[in-house]
């Protein structure tokens, strides 16, 4: 049986629990570099607003023009984009790249809408060339 000093809630035990993910903590920090603008300008790069670029993208990916050897799927996206190495976001006063789960969150966001406006498009321009061709 237990006693009383093996509590689930033990201070010790979470003081052991904490020491022990301590020591994993400082892996998972993102080792990033931060650069000038001036070495931005030296890279090919693409800072400021970034969603005309995700919805280029997302336009591709929606179309089928995407092919990936796994699935077509936004994450297989985001790490496609993120591979290129070309997006940037302004942080401390230079610039850094952008991270994977961060591409991947606003193609999320991006998605839905970006397909409705697009599916618009499409749909207009179906209707545009069949009543031209209904003149002819």
């Amino acid at each position: 049986m237990r006693s009383e000093k093996s509590k689930k809630g033990n201070k010790n035990n979470k003081a052991k629990r904490n020491v022990q993910t301590v020591g994993k903590a400082p892996g998972r920090q993102s080792k990033e570099e931060i650069i000038s603008e001036e070495e931005l300008e030296n890279r090919i790069a693409i800072s400021g607003d970034i969603r005309l670029y995700l919805t280029m993208h997302l336009r591709i990916f929606i179309d089928g023009y995407f092919h990936h050897p796994k699935k077509k799927k936004l994450i297989n996206l985001a790490q496609y984009i993120y591979d290129q190495k070309v997006l940037y976001i302004h942080k401390h006063g230079g610039y850094k790249l952008m991270e994977l789960s961060s591409i991947h969150a606003e193609l999320a966001a991006l998605k839905k809408s970006v397909e409705e406006e697009y599916m618009k498009e499409k749909k207009e321009k179906r209707e545009q060339a069949e009543k031209l061709k209904s003149k002819y």
